[in-house]
C-alpha cells in the first residue's frame, strides 16, 4: 500500500503486478485462496477499478468455510472499489447462467448501494429466470428504498435482507 502511494506510476505497477499475480485459470483454493484474500483486499482499498473485470469474474471463489464475506475475497475487493463497479456486476448478472454467482453480482450490487445500484436492480429484475434470486433482488431493492436510509442497508434491515439469500418458495 505504502508503495502505491509512492506516485501514479508506483500505483500502476502495483496493482499490476497484483493483477498479474491473481489472474490464473485454474483457481486452487488451498494454493490461492490467501493471495486472492489479501490481493483482494488491498485491490479494493487502492479503489482499483482495472482489477474489476478478473474480481467480478471470479465472484464465487470461496474457501467454503462459511458464508461471510471475507471467505468470498473477489466479493469483498469489489465492495471495496464500490460505485465504478455497479455496471459491470449488472452486466455480470445479467449474462451468467450461474445462480450463485447471479446471487454474489447482487449482494455486491446491494451492499454497495446508492441510486446506481437501484437502477441495475430495477433493470435486471424483470429479466432474471429464477424465482429466488429476483426475490432477493426484489428484497435488496426494498431495503435500498428504506425512507432511513435511502441507497444503502440499513442496519435495521441488514437481516432482513440476509434472510433473503435463504430461499423458500
Amino acid at each position: 500500500m505504502n508503495s502505491a502511494k509512492v506516485s501514479a506510476k508506483c500505483r500502476t505497477e502495483v496493482i499490476g503486478t497484483i493483477i498479474k499475480a491473481m489472474d490464473k485459470p485454474q483457481l486452487d483454493v488451498y494454493r490461492d485462496f490467501n493471495l486472492w484474500r489479501y490481493g483482494a483486499n488491498l485491490l479494493g482499498d487502492l479503489k482499483a477499478s482495472e482489477s474489476l473485470d478478473l474480481l467480478i469474474r471470479n465472484l464465487s471463489f470461496t474457501d467454503d468455510s462459511s458464508i461471510n464475506l471475507t471467505h468470498y475475497p473477489a466479493m469483498e475487493g469489489v465492495i471495496k472499489i464500490g460505485q465504478p463497479a455497479i455496471p459491470k456486476l449488472g452486466a455480470a448478472l445479467r449474462q451468467s447462467s450461474d445462480i450463485t454467482y447471479r446471487y454474489n453480482a447482487v449482494f455486491c450490487i446491494a451492499k454497495i448501494g446508492g441510486p446506481e445500484a437501484t437502477r441495475e436492480l430495477r433493470t435486471a429484475i424483470s429479466s432474471e429466470p429464477d424465482s429466488c434470486v429476483r426475490k432477493f433482488m426484489q428484497v435488496s431493492l426494498d431495503v435500498l428504498n428504506n425512507p432511513r436510509a435511502v441507497g444503502k442497508i440499513n442496519p435495521e434491515d441488514h437481516n432482513e435482507w440476509l434472510a433473503a439469500l435463504t430461499c423458500k418458495e
